[in-house]
């Protein structure tokens, strides 16, 4: 086939090339021992001589090894047109046969339209002696024992003209049945000496181009021949040019030659190289089946693989749904704190009352000896207790780091499932591109009329293929069911992000808390420092000069003012926790005792109202959206991994 013969040719090409290789190499050789002679151009004469002698004998090769390819060209000819001779003697043959079964078909089908007509007459004659009046003419003559009938007579008549047509008909059937076998062995024939004629012109064209080619080479040869004659009193390099012409020379004589041989050997090449593809496809397709079988057994452990590493993700996010809860427990610690850190402001601000009322106080009466110990120890209370928010604080802010960990790890694992069902599914594809190479090779040896392989091997490639499918199926699920997992991951992480967000901004809104509460504390650590500086340093005033005290400069309006502001934050304060610390100082500013204080304080029990912090319904329903994403992000991943829902809807 032309398969077959371009790779010969390749071939011939190749060890054409080798030859000239080391043609090449020997001429190298040869120049190296030409330019160490110290130029004696009697020596190159001599070579150039040689040369031109092995060109000739080359040529006189190439001319003889041409003629046999005519030689052998012509007798391809000769029984080329033989072969054309008997298939158009064989096709007027197969068309005058075929005319005569023509022929032979509309005989029969006049013989049969006969033989119907004399069965009808037959029947016809059988039904006549029937009749009364046919009866009584054979009573009649049966008495004057006459002779037969003409009726008897025409009945054998149509008996011998019917076996008569009977008998034809057989022959000519014999004789149809004969020319159909017939055409059928000349149909055969035709297709039997097709292909050899076309194996026939195929060598005739490759014989041409051959001729083609040698002739070309002989005009290549005279042409260097000119050449080297015309440059016999030249120069070395022109010499080294000539060399390498008569290797390009030798090159192209023995690619002809090569070319000539291979033409030769096609045929057995041909044959040998058809049982050697049937036994490589037969070979190929068990090879094929023994690798995908090892394939699937290898993706069958991968799988398994899968699921261990999926059992391990739903334990982790049994422990992520652990660390959830504990982070919402750690959350509520945080609301607590921040209340107490809330109680410590508004004791902060009680007590900054209690030390401007105090001040007022002491500038009315003069006395500056006055220490109150229940602000000494509120201090002290506040201090201990914005030391263990700052604490509680930092244990919150160590307890989300950690799960900002788990969460990170949990993506680490993700990653390497995702590039583990990567690497799958690209040996799933490599593996459907390997049956689909071995499908069209199968494909191509059934074209080139080799045997197909064995049916049990393409049930098994069958089966192997339809399990690859399955395969590719199981992955494009665990993919899908890995990208439900990454968004629920993503969610989880969107969710950190927002709590993460949330703790920063409490934190920072606790550091400005704590900033406040210091500010406050160390601004009442100065007045307290200043009044008892006052009560040290100073003695107290005499008792007939208040009204001089009271009339320093601006020290009635600032009274005023003092009071005015006091009993508008008293008023104005929407906190009753405030509202109780400032209490005492309304009183004190008043001029009341004590026992009104008191008195006022159990009337205002009766009246206090559920203390609810805007920061704590804030906070709660923060942290209760969160646990709803959270839960719903929990449960859409286990669901995702076939370990069902974790959190109940309610």
């Amino acid at each position: 086939s032309p398969r077959f013969e371009r790779r010969m040719r390749a071939d011939a090409r190749d060890a054409g090339d080798d030859d000239a290789s080391a043609t090449s190499s020997k001429g190298a050789g040869g120049e190296l021992e030409l330019d160490g002679a110290g130029g004696a151009l009697e020596d190159l004469r001599t070579k150039l001589h040689e040369a031109e002698r092995a060109a000739r004998e080359s040529e006189l090769v190439a001319r003889s090894k041409v003629s046999k390819a005519f030689e052998r060209l012509k007798d391809a000819d000769a029984a080329a047109n033989e072969e054309r001779e008997r298939a158009a003697k064989l096709e007027r043959e197969l068309e005058r046969v075929k005319a005569s079964c023509e022929e032979t078909s509309e005989a029969l089908q006049a013989a049969n339209i006969k033989v119907s007509v004399l069965t009808a007459q037959v029947a016809a004659l059988a039904d006549e002696p029937t009749s009364p009046s046919n009866a009584k003419a054979k009573k009649g003559k049966a008495k004057t024992k006459s002779k037969p009938s003409d009726a008897t007579v025409d009945v054998a008549m149509v008996n011998s003209m019917l076996t008569s047509a009977n008998e034809k008909l057989k022959h000519e059937t014999e004789a149809h049945e004969a020319s159909k076998r017939a055409t059928a062995s000349l149909e055969e024939e035709i297709k039997r000496l097709k292909p050899l004629a076309q194996m026939t012109e195929t060598m005739r064209a490759d014989l041409t181009c051959a001729v083609a080619e040698a002739n070309e080479a002989k005009s290549n040869a005279e042409n260097w021949k000119k050449l080297v004659d015309s440059k016999e009193q030249s120069s070395g390099v022109n010499e080294r040019k000539l060399r390498e012409a008569l290797t390009r020379l030798n090159t192209e004589l023995h690619e002809a030659k090569e070319k000539v041989r291979a033409l030769e050997v096609a045929n057995e090449d041909a044959m040998r190289t058809g049982t050697m593809l049937q036994q490589q496809a037969v070979e190929a397709g068990e090879r094929i089946a023994r690798s995908l079988r090892s394939r699937l057994d290898e993706v069958n452990d991968e799988m398994s693989e899968l699921k261990r590493r999926e059992a391990v993700a739903a334990a982790e996010g049994h422990a992520a749904s652990e660390a959830i809860r504990r982070a919402a427990k750690f959350e509520e610690e945080l609301k607590r704190a921040k209340h107490r850190l809330a109680d410590a402001e508004m004791a902060l601000v009680d007590s900054e009352s209690a030390v401007k009322a105090l001040q007022f106080q002491l500038d009315l009466s003069g006395e500056s000896t006055y220490r109150d110990d229940s602000s000494v120890r509120r201090e002290t209370r506040l201090r201990n207790e914005l030391e263990e928010t700052i604490a509680h604080a930092a244990k919150s802010s160590a307890e989300i780091e950690r799960l900002g960990d788990i969460v990170k790890k949990l993506d680490d694992e993700l990653t390497t499932a995702r590039e583990v069902v990567k690497r799958l599914t690209e040996e799933n594809n490599s593996l459907i591109n390997r049956v689909d190479a071995a499908e069209k090779k199968n494909e191509i040896h059934s074209l080139l009329g080799a045997t197909s392989a064995k049916h049990e091997d393409l049930d098994k490639l069958q089966t192997t293929a339809s399990k690859v499918d399955l395969i590719v199926a199981e992955n494009q699920r665990l993919a899908s069911e890995c990208k439900a997992a990454h968004t629920a991951l993503k969610t989880a992480e969107d969710t950190a992000r927002t709590a993460k967000s949330a703790l920063a901004s409490e934190r920072e809104e606790f550091e400005v808390w704590r900033r406040k509460a210091r500010e406050i504390i160390d601004s009442k650590d100065r007045e307290i420092d200043r009044i008892r500086a006052r009560g040290d340093d100073k003695q107290p005033p005499p008792k007939s000069t208040p009204t001089t005290m009271l009339k320093r400069k601006g020290g009635a309006e600032d009274d005023a003012s003092y009071i005015k502001a006091v009993l508008l934050q008293f008023l104005g304060e929407e906190e009753w926790e405030v509202q109780q610390n400032l209490l005492p100082t309304v009183i004190a500013l008043c001029g009341g005792t004590s026992e009104d204080l008191r008195k006022i304080q159990a009337n205002r029990a009766n009246l206090e109202p559920t203390f609810v912090h805007s920061t704590e319904i804030a906070i709660s329903k923060s942290l209760e959206q969160s646990a709803m994403t959270v839960a719903s992000t929990a449960n859409s991943f286990t669901e995702s991994i076939g370990l069902g829902r974790f959190f109940s809807s309610a």
